[in-house]
């Protein structure tokens, strides 16, 4: 009878081992899917070994990379500015600092401008504006590229010269929402600002976070998300006029997150797909 005992009390011993084991995974299993994507690391404190930092011995195929990009768009009007958040060696640039009509780039601005007003308490995302609420404005105007909602806030909220000073103020000097030949930037203005936003440099986490994930929302996704093709999340904001082509975007991959910046007046998704597609096979 003690014996029967004896040999219950250790299968239950093996059980309760066995039942913490999978507890224990299933913990590790969701920490991983839910912080999948997100701007971790830097923010964080752990610095570049962290996963989603681009490992060393990427560097050497990366650099082949940017060289072929180099090579291949050098004669082309085309605008290209690479960012690596944890290893500046791992930066590429072509033309970062050519001016550009920033077509509806220029809406990642007018958000900051309007996180900030929140952040300050001068409106609330229920606020009443342009026939809707501020919410539901911002949030149509990053995943749809709507017009009317910046504009407004441009027009009648704010002013072009205030919120070029806002950007200005946080280093996008070559930025201008109110300039003559129209609302300009640069690739290089594009990708600080994403890379800033990344790093946690500028605004709460809070209005980090409803910037980004509207932009993995935004529905134009033929430039540098079809050329990321499923290896990471692209939160990144789109612009077109005429002929011009632009992303900007926060890539967040497996093999290492990046801020990438392409501007074109190609009329064609092509090239800001092919830089992104080019990086990202240089870091698989």
């Amino acid at each position: 009878m003690s014996i029967k005992i004896e040999i219950k009390v250790k299968d239950i011993i093996i059980a309760i081992m066995l039942l913490t084991a999978i507890v224990l995974m299933a913990m590790f299993l969701v920490n991983v899917i839910s912080n999948y994507g997100r701007p971790i690391g830097i923010e964080d404190g752990r610095g570049a070994e962290m996963a989603n930092a681009i490992g060393r011995n990427k560097s050497a195929s990366l650099a082949r990379a940017h060289a072929a990009l180099r090579d291949k768009y050098k004669d082309e009007d085309v605008s290209i500015m690479m960012i690596d958040p944890y290893n500046s060696e791992n930066n590429f640039e072509l033309n970062a600092d050519e001016v550009y009509i920033s077509a509806s780039t220029y809406k990642l601005f007018v958000a900051y401008s309007m996180l900030n007003a929140v952040e300050k308490g001068e409106m609330s995302w229920d606020s009443p504006f342009d026939g809707s609420t501020l919410g539901a404005c911002f949030e149509t105007m990053i995943v749809d590229s709507d017009n009317d909602c910046p504009e407004a806030w441009l027009e009648y909220y704010k002013s072009y010269d205030f919120v070029t000073k806002e950007v200005r103020d946080i280093g996008m000097a070559s930025t201008c929402l109110g300039c003559a030949g129209g609302m300009t930037t640069t690739a290089r203005d594009l990708a600080n600002f994403l890379s800033r936003i990344y790093q946690g440099k500028i605004l709460t986490s809070e209005s980090r976070e409803r910037l980004l994930e509207a932009m993995k929302r935004q529905i134009y996704r033929d430039g540098i998300p079809a050329g990321v093709d499923g290896n990471g999340i692209v939160a990144d904001k789109v612009g077109f006029l005429d002929g011009l082509r632009h992303d900007a975007a926060i890539v967040y991959s497996n093999k290492g997150d990046y801020v990438l910046v392409v501007m074109t007046s190609s009329n064609s998704w092509t090239i800001a797909a092919d830089v992104a597609r080019t990086i990202q096979r240089a870091l698989n």
